[in-house]
Formats: structure tokens, sequence, C-alpha cells
């Protein structure tokens, strides 16, 4: 997230291009997942659906980037801050303290 920030501040489409990319495919916690999925149980698919937003609007800003589509590069990464940061809020400490029991 902060090379796409960089990449927005600085108007760099090639740098906004590669980080969005990024995001969209940021490593799945293998090993982890089955702690995730038994920590979250029947919240899993709210994850889920913080977690597809997330990649989705990141492939769209992979495709506006190749645009030099400003305007909607910063709508959809509105749309990513607010699924991260309410994905982070919800779920964060209580998966962290699951993965370190």
């Amino acid at each position: 997230m902060d090379e796409l920030n960089r990449g927005i501040f600085y108007e760099d489409f090639k740098v906004i291009e590669k980080a969005a990319f990024k995001v969209a495919n940021h490593p799945k916690p293998k090993t982890q997942l089955p702690i995730v999925i038994k920590t979250l149980n029947i919240r899993m698919p709210k994850f889920k659906a913080f977690d597809s937003k997330v990649h989705d609007s990141a492939m769209e800003i992979v495709e506006f980037a190749k645009k030099r589509d400003m305007d909607n590069i910063l709508k959809r990464h509105k749309v990513i801050m607010n699924n991260c940061v309410a994905c982070h809020t919800q779920f964060r400490s209580e998966i962290s303290k699951a993965l370190a029991e």
C-alpha cells in the first residue's frame, strides 16, 4: 500500500500499476489459513468479502493505471483503504492472538 500511495502522490502510473498488482496478489497465509478459518468460523465469508473487494479494486487500478485514469484510480483506492481498515479493525487482533497461540 505504501508503494501504491507513493505512485499516486507522484502520479507515476507505472509504479501505481505494479503496486496495485502486488496488492491484488498479496501472499495468502496458506499455512495459517486453517487457524484463520477456525477462529472466524461463520464470519469467514465476511473476511473473504473484504479480501475480494481489495483484490478486485486493485486489479481495476492496474487497468486504470494503463489508461492514466487518476479519477478512477482514486475511487478504487478508496475502496481498498476502506476494506483494508474495516477488515483489520474487525479481525486483526483476534487473528493475531489465535496465530500466536
